[in-house]
C-alpha cells in the first residue's frame, strides 16, 4: 500500500509499505480517508527533535473499518471511524481515570504502531481507540470530525472525543477553518511544504 514516509529531513516521499492487516485479535484494520499533518510531523520534516523520527507519518484519521480481530466488539466493517493520535487498550487504570495518553500498553502512530498518512492503518485495541462517527465518506462535516484527532483536544485527546463528536455532528461546532490547504496522498510533500513555509496553519491529506 501506499503511504508517506520521511527519508530525511526535508525529504518527503510517498512509499511503497507492507499492507496494513489484523495482527491480533483485538486489531481493526482502517482504511483511511483523510488524514492531517501536525506541527509535529513538520518538526520531524524540519530536523528538530520530536517524538517523530520517520520514516511513518501521520498521527490524525479519520477511515472507513475495512476488517476486524475476532475479539473486536464495538465495531463493524464499513462504520466510519476517528482515531485519537494515540491508540489505548481502554480497560488499564489509566485509561479507566480518563488519561488514555498514559496507558502503558498504548502509543502513538508514527512512533509505535504505522503512521496515519497512509492508505490504511492496522489499529491496536480497536475497541479502545476507534469511535464510530455515523456520517458516510461524502459528508462534508469529515474535515470537522478529523480535527478531534488532536489538534481540537491535544491532551486526552480520546477521553472528550465522544462529547465533541456530538458537537460537530449537530452543528454547534466547527473546527474544520484550521485546515487551510488540501492535497491528495500523492502530493503530501506539497503540504509539507505548506506548512513548514507558513503558507498553510494546517494541511489536510485526502486519500
Amino acid at each position: 500500500m501506499r503511504a508517506v514516509l520521511l527519508n530525511a529531513p526535508g525529504e518527503i516521499v510517498v512509499g511503497e509499505v507492507d499492507d496494513a492487516g489484523v495482527r491480533d485479535s483485538t486489531d481493526a484494520v482502517v482504511r483511511v480517508i483523510a488524514a492531517g499533518v501536525c506541527g509535529t510531523d513538520i518538526r520531524a520534516f524540519a530536523g528538530r527533535p520530536g517524538p517523530v523520527a520517520g520514516p511513518a507519518c501521520g498521527h490524525e484519521f479519520v477511515g472507513v473499518v475495512e476488517d476486524l480481530g475476532a475479539d473486536v466488539v464495538t465495531l463493524r466493517r464499513g462504520a466510519v471511524v476517528v482515531a485519537p493520535f494515540m491508540f489505548a487498550d481502554g480497560v488499564c487504570v489509566q485509561c479507566v481515570r480518563g488519561v488514555p495518553t498514559s496507558c502503558r500498553a498504548g502509543g502513538m502512530w508514527a512512533v509505535a504502531a504505522g503512521g496515519a498518512q497512509a492508505e490504511a492503518v492496522r489499529v491496536p485495541f480497536a475497541d479502545g481507540t476507534l469511535v464510530p462517527v455515523p456520517v458516510d465518506v461524502t459528508d462534508e462535516r469529515i474535515p470537522a470530525v478529523l480535527t478531534l484527532a488532536d489538534v481540537m483536544a491535544t491532551g486526552p485527546a480520546r477521553r472528550y472525543l465522544p462529547e465533541l463528536l456530538a458537537e460537530v455532528l449537530a452543528g454547534r461546532l466547527d473546527p474544520s477553518p484550521i485546515f487551510e490547504s488540501t492535497v491528495p496522498l500523492t502530493d503530501a510533500a506539497r503540504g509539507y511544504r505548506l506548512m513548514a513555509d507558513r503558507r498553510a496553519t494546517k494541511v489536510l491529506v485526502r486519500v
